[in-house]
């Protein structure tokens, strides 16, 4: 009778000798659930859960532990809370920060400024996630989504923020503490602007729209803010073909992140500066200045640059005639090797007196690259830059800093009018002096009388409007160059001494001086530098400025004016009077010849 009695008592089920303690790991035989704080017991409220199979008739499993179902706030016994106010949810132990709560969970808040539940460390309002942003989290139903790792009140669709909260998007975001009126943020947040309307939010580490952000091309800002990390730029997303919304420019043609446009002179948010972007003439407001050049290729057994001596490669226009690639035309019709390059006989000895045509070359002083990146000098190599506006540069062998970099940031090629067909852009100077691709707002010849502006030029293809004759500042149709050769007569007078390669207009014999003479009322003849580094006297407008003033240019200056730094003006660029043989210059100063080609005795009085 003994051992029928241990053996009935051996075959009764877990759940009839209940509670017994719990694993290690919190385990209990099947047929149980662990209840902290009680131990292996039926399944029933709070017992910790895998699987709603683990919770038989006790409920969902929910954030871990087994929970009555409810819906739209309602359903729970007295003490619990529905953790949904619209929809399913399941029923939580309610309590405060300090009281209700069994051992192992804690007292989380479930809804922004509203009721806290019972639940694991971590899984209510504020804790840790592990989805990826916009995941739902927290318990069921309780309307939370995942946003950089934190736990947060979804809103949009219809949802809404509480009281003292904003959402942090026009559609579908998180709520985020409401800053708008100067209200003080959190700890680890600061106060920033959000990515709609002009509503300012409490965001982790401040990253809002138009803020400084540390990954290229990585999403940033909090749930719903479709932000792009852009130039160092936290910024809205362009849409699907690439269009921005109002006061926003793409970075590059087509989809990006849409920066502050500057492009009309619209101050930058603060920290931000106003950059060029290298297309169209935009500019945006950016933390850092963009790139230019996308990508180079070398071609498969590189061009070797340093070898290129003889005949062929004097191509350099000088008196009668011509110096060899990379040097250029001094006053007195010599050759001079450009910064970066040193004159070497073919032979490779440097010249160390003058070197004898055509047996020497301007070779780069110090070896390039074989195969070229953006930022590479091509002293060694050539090949092909494709840059930012989508513009493929050929890049030759070329001087030590022309960079494929430089050359795309430069702007296009004036004369062969290489900006990309598809976008119908021409090429144009832009208000800098760059030459960059613009959209087309003319088709005015040669000649004719038009417009412009640092965006807009209203001559056709191959002409820029040029204001410099005109004592009115109307411009006119010039034909763009990059030399004489390209101006049938004439000369090619550089637009900006600051951008390298130099590119310049066609000014016809009719537009050259003799000093002192020759020059239509409101104009006066001056020396304009060539694209080969010469110059030529022709006539252009005058300022106001008197002698000894401060300037900038040799326009703002009043007749037969320079704007030069002389030997007496403390190292500042002043209105300097011109002088010569018949034009004495005034209060006891000196002529300085400039010793220019075709009037060498022309100069300065110092």
């Amino acid at each position: 009778m003994l051992v029928a009695a241990l053996l009935a008592a051996c075959a009764k089920d877990p759940a009839d000798l209940t509670p017994f303690p719990c694993a290690a790991d919190q385990g209990c035989p099947t047929g149980t659930a662990c209840l902290p704080g009680t131990g292996c017991t039926s399944p029933q409220a709070d017992v910790v859960c895998s699987t709603d199979a683990d919770c038989g008739n006790a409920g969902k499993c929910d954030t871990g532990r087994c929970s009555p179902p409810c819906s739209n706030g309602a359903g729970c016994a007295s003490g619990r809370i529905c953790s949904a106010t619209t929809g399913a949810g399941v029923c939580l132990t309610s309590c405060t920060a300090t009281a209700g709560c069994t051992a192992e969970l804690s007292c989380e808040p479930l809804r922004l400024g509203g009721a806290s539940a019972c639940l694991p460390k971590g899984k209510g309002v504020g804790g840790a996630c592990t989805g990826a942003d916009g995941d739902a989290c927290g318990p069921a139903g309780a309307g939370l989504a995942c946003s950089g790792g934190t736990c947060q009140t979804a809103c949009g669709g219809g949802a809404a923020c509480p009281s003292g909260f904003v959402c942090s998007s026009a559609t579908a975001g998180i709520c985020l503490a409401d800053c708008s009126g100067g209200q003080s943020c959190a700890s680890g947040t600061a106060c920033a602007s959000l990515w709609y309307g002009s509503s300012k939010a409490c965001i982790t580490g401040g990253l809002g729209l138009d803020s400084a952000c540390p990954t290229e091309g990585a999403a940033c800002g909090p749930f719903g803010s479709n932000a792009i990390c852009t130039a160092g730029v936290c910024v809205p997303k362009s849409d699907a073909s690439g269009l921005c919304g109002s006061g926003r420019i793409g970075l590059v043609p087509g989809a990006t992140g849409c920066l502050a446009d500057c492009s009309t002179g619209s101050p930058c948010p603060s920290a931000l500066t106003c950059n060029e972007l290298w297309y169209s003439g935009k500019k945006g407001c950016t933390a850092k200045a963009p790139t230019a050049c996308v990508q180079t290729q070398t071609p498969a057994g590189a061009n070797n640059c340093l070898n290129r001596c003889g005949a062929t490669y004097f191509t350099v226009p000088c008196g009668s005639g011509n110096c060899p690639e990379h040097s250029y035309c001094t006053p007195d019709n010599r050759c001079s090797c450009i910064a970066g390059y040193t004159g070497k006989t073919c032979t490779g000895t440097v010249c160390t007196g003058t070197c004898s045509y055509p047996n020497w070359a301007c070779v780069p002083t110090v070896n390039g690259p074989s195969t070229l990146t953006c930022t590479d000098p091509p002293a060694s190599a050539a090949g092909t830059c494709t840059c930012v506006d989508r513009r493929t540069i050929t890049m030759p062998c070329a001087a030590a800093g022309y960079t494929c970099e430089y050359l795309c940031s430069n702007g296009c090629n004036p004369v062969t009018q290489d900006c990309r067909p598809a976008s119908g852009d021409v090429c144009h100077f832009n208000g800098s002096g760059v030459p960059a691709c613009l959209a087309p707002a003319g088709n005015l010849a040669v000649g004719q009388a038009c417009t412009y502006t640092a965006t807009a030029d209203t001559c056709a293809q191959g002409a820029d409007c040029d204001g410099s004759l005109s004592p009115a500042g109307q411009g006119f149709c010039r034909k763009l160059c990059a030399a004489a050769s390209d101006c049938s007569g004439g000369a090619c007078i550089a637009v900006s001494v600051q951008h390298t390669p130099l590119y310049g207009y066609c000014y016809a014999p009719a537009d050259q001086c003799a000093p002192f003479s020759g020059c239509a009322t409101g104009t006066s003849c001056d020396f304009a530098q060539t694209t080969t580094y010469g110059y030529v006297p022709v006539c252009h407008k005058y300022g106001t400025l008197v002698l000894g003033a401060s300037c900038t240019k040799d326009f703002d200056c009043g007749a037969n004016m320079e704007c030069l730094t002389t030997a007496n003006s403390a190292g500042a660029t002043v209105c300097t009077m011109l002088c010569d043989a018949s034009h004495a210059c005034p209060g006891g100063l000196t002529c300085k010849a400039f010793g220019v080609q075709p009037y060498p005795a022309w100069g300065a009085c110092q």
